[in-house]
């Protein structure tokens, strides 16, 4: 599955989960931002060729089969995608306390990023000039204050609603590719 396909399809999953909630439009605006760039890690080099990807052409959201355990290393697609959120100014649109949430729920969208990363996975290889230790530090923090404000069933609600997001895009894609990787 192409990671573009995949990332629209979360979109458009995340749109329909979230119009039918009784949330304010900035958080649903929040939720669906963050479904459309929850993969964005996934086009690191270390990523693709961890699921057999050999065609750098193509950005692959999934293997099809077992990734290769000789290539996996501690790098987490969540964390280049927050990344990659924040750095490309992709959140720009939201409110600044949305985008901190839309940040958190990318980063979070697989059970990390609560309050952090562990250290090994605070490594992206292709990171422009950030200090990952001060992004750490930036991401308990913004967990924090996350947690103040939704209350810890709640941020864990929003959380949920990316994840679901993301699951029924994988069980229902919209295109069928036949890869061979």
């Amino acid at each position: 599955m192409l990671l573009h396909v995949h990332s629209a399809d979360v979109e458009r999953e995340a749109r329909n989960i979230v119009e039918r909630l009784p949330l304010e439009p900035g958080l649903r605006h929040a939720v669906v931002l963050a479904a459309k760039h929850h993969d964005h890690g996934k086009r690191r080099r270390v990523w693709q060729r961890s699921i057999g990807n050999p065609d750098p052409t193509q950005v692959f959201a999934k293997s099809g089969g077992a990734m290769r355990p000789l290539d996996v290393t501690s790098y987490r697609h969540e964390l280049g995608s927050m990344l990659d959120a924040e750095q490309d100014g992709l959140l720009l649109e939201l409110e600044p306390e949305e985008r901190e949430l839309a940040l958190h729920l990318i980063a979070a969208h697989h059970g990390r990023a609560r309050p952090h990363f562990p250290e090994e996975e605070m490594f992206d290889p292709e990171a422009r000039g950030v200090d990952l230790d001060a992004e750490g530090i930036r991401m308990v923090q913004r967990f924090a204050r996350l947690q103040r404000k939704y209350g810890r069933w709640g941020l864990a609600y929003l959380e949920s609603l990316v994840r679901a997001a993301d699951y029924a895009a994988s069980a229902r894609p919209s295109q069928i590719e036949k890869v061979r990787l």
